[in-house]
């Protein structure tokens, strides 16, 4: 059976941006900045208090998505929201996440419970109609959009992907 690329291309931006979602949990408890080895151990661990699944290519897949999410670009994927930079140069191990990355509207509370719909697609008490009271919360946080940090336009933007998918889904 033929597998629909555009389908796997939107899987692989989808776990991307949770475990960005993550690396940005992982970046703020450690002070902002880390070496990328630091990273992968704490991302890791944090997913085994979880009891989630640890890839055997986590470290790769922790560098990749730092490089993908980086500002002025990775070698990976542009995107249009930035989050994190090298501060010690290209060829440096150490990342730090942008000081605009997070907005100061929404706190990483309101962004974990976001994460556990986006990942698991469940309904919070927080947001009891799930994906769309998600994103009107968030949009009634944020306002007209001129505060918006980039972690909260990257999840905005899912949380819109996601609700135009499930609305499609329902149609047919």
């Amino acid at each position: 059976m033929a597998t629909n690329p555009v389908s796997m291309a939107d899987q692989r931006r989808r776990r991307s941006r949770l475990l960005a979602l993550e690396v940005i949990k992982v970046l703020q408890c450690m002070g902002g900045a880390a070496h990328a080895d630091a990273i992968v151990d704490a991302v890791s661990s944090r997913r085994r208090q979880q009891n989630r699944d640890v890839p055997e290519r986590m470290g790769k897949t922790v560098r990749d998505v730092l490089a993908m999410f980086e500002a002025g670009g990775g070698e990976v994927e542009a995107v249009d929201h930035p989050l994190f930079f090298r501060p010690f140069g290209p060829d440096s191990h150490r990342w730090s996440l942008r000081q605009d990355a997070i907005g100061p509207d929404l706190s990483l509370n309101v962004i974990e419970e976001v994460e556990a719909i986006l990942s698991e697609g469940s309904v919070s008490p927080r947001f009891p109609e799930g994906i769309e009271g998600a994103r009107r919360r968030m949009l009634a946080i944020l306002g007209d959009g001129s505060r918006c940090a980039p972690v909260d336009l990257m999840v905005l933007d899912e949380l819109e992907r996601r609700g135009n998918m499930a609305r499609q889904h329902v149609r047919h």
